[in-house]
């Protein structure tokens, strides 16, 4: 029950990772293609980088949602277990927790991978202030030819 929740819950920040990955990626190369590309550049940056914004979003709300469920499930088996001779899921948190310390602790997979959409938000958001910067320079240097 748990294990399948957490093996959806690893294929979820494999898709979010392989996706913001990927628009990393199609951005770096982009910024190869030449100056005759440049405004273009600057605004797909822009679009680029708010999309990836709402991707990190999306990704942050699914770790947060997983969580959530992870814990409610773990509830209802540490209320089974009261009834049961032998709590091992209880044991191994006491393992992971022995003395509640927090130099000692178990740091939970959830607090730790939360921190990776928002590195990547981060990233975007430093994007897209370059590009809107650099696209605003380029324009106030060489107005649109319409």
């Amino acid at each position: 029950m748990a294990d399948n929740i957490s093996s959806r819950r690893s294929i979820a920040n494999n898709f979010f990772l392989s996706l913001n990955t990927l628009l990393i990626a199609v951005i770096g190369i982009l910024s190869k293609l030449g100056p005759e590309l440049t405004q273009l550049y600057f605004w797909w940056i822009a679009m680029s980088s708010f999309a990836g914004l709402l991707f990190c979003w999306v990704w942050a709300t699914t770790i947060k949602c997983y969580r959530e469920l992870n814990s409610a499930k773990f509830v209802v088996i540490n209320a089974i277990e009261k009834k049961l001779p032998v709590a091992a899921f209880e044991a191994e948190w006491k393992c992971l927790h022995p003395d509640n310390n927090e130099a000692t602790r178990y740091p939970q997979l959830t607090r730790v991978e939360r921190w990776v959409p928002l590195i990547f938000a981060l990233l975007y958001i430093t994007l897209l202030i370059i590009s809107l910067v650099l696209a605003n320079n380029i324009l106030l240097i060489r107005p649109l030819d319409l």
